[in-house]
């Protein structure tokens, strides 16, 4: 059903205003979608710091510490202020800061106290 943008807003009854937004937003969506860039293989890969924060989940001043402190993977080029990093070596990073289980707790107590064990 398509608004005739001739008439009115103030006219328009509560179901068709419904309609006119549910429009708008799916046209706004379709536009934003089609215009985004596509990258390049290589491009893929190299994120600024905006990039890594989405990816991490950790806000852009946290980012930035963890640089400071190499704490996290980066690269910095000569002369400049401006951090960049690789996408797959953040998720790398990532997933080498895991949490263990309870489980794997318990199966890391085993081992070490066996091994103390058998050295006795």
């Amino acid at each position: 059903m398509h608004h005739n943008l001739d008439k009115p807003l103030f006219t328009l009854t509560v179901g068709e205003y419904i309609n006119l937004n549910k429009q708008l937003i799916s046209q706004q969506e379709m536009t934003q979608f089609q215009f985004q860039p596509i990258p390049t293989a290589p491009e893929k890969n190299d994120i600024l710091i905006d990039e890594a924060s989405k990816i991490t989940g950790l806000a852009v001043s946290t980012i930035r510490t963890k640089c400071h402190l190499n704490e996290i993977p980066y690269y910095k080029p000569k002369g400049t202020k401006l951090l960049r990093f690789k996408r797959d070596e953040l998720i790398d990073w990532m997933n080498s800061n895991k949490s263990k289980t309870s489980s794997e707790f318990e199966n890391d107590i085993n081992i070490y106290l066996t091994s103390k064990r058998k050295k006795k």
